[in-house]
């Protein structure tokens, strides 16, 4: 069901990314289509997924992005044990105030190779990279300032 859901800006990546990784768990368990879950896994992340869903159909995203020579682009980039992503906000100060909005997010499920989180950063930088090229792209914008956000002292050395 969480490969149904058409989203190619990855704005729902914190709704889709939970199923994602009950599905690598089952692949982990080496289950059958037809094997039920464990109970307490099925339980407890069907109920939280469910939780999410349920407010999917409120979300409005504004499609006006107000661009002027203020404007930078923001990555922000993060992992975990489970996942990793980015995700790029533009943010434009205007007379009458900042304007922020979300142009497009990722996330990913580790791979089933176990990796330090060190790695998982900068993974997710390379997906910031990439996110910051696409965006590039579609926007035409070649002098657009760029500030990225990333916890990881690894990924910010040299």
């Amino acid at each position: 069901m969480v490969h149904t859901i058409f989203d190619p800006l990855h704005i729902l990546s914190p709704t889709t990314l939970l199923p994602k990784i009950l599905l690598q768990e089952a692949w982990k368990l080496k289950l059958k289509w037809d094997d039920p879950l464990p109970w307490i896994q099925k339980t407890f992340r069907k109920c939280v997924w469910r939780d999410e869903t349920q407010y999917l159909e409120k979300i409005d995203i504004p499609r006006y992005v107000e661009m002027n020579g203020n404007s930078k682009l923001h990555v922000f980039v993060d992992a975990c044990k489970s996942s990793y992503g980015a995700c790029v906000y533009i943010r434009t100060v205007t007379p009458f105030g900042v304007k922020i909005r979300l142009i497009r997010a990722m996330s990913r499920v580790v791979p089933l190779k176990i990796l330090t989180i060190p790695r998982l950063e900068f993974m997710a930088c390379c997906i910031g990279a990439r996110l910051v090229h696409a965006v590039f792209a579609a926007l035409d914008l070649p002098d657009l300032k760029i500030v990225a956000w990333s916890d990881s002292m690894v990924a910010k050395e040299p």
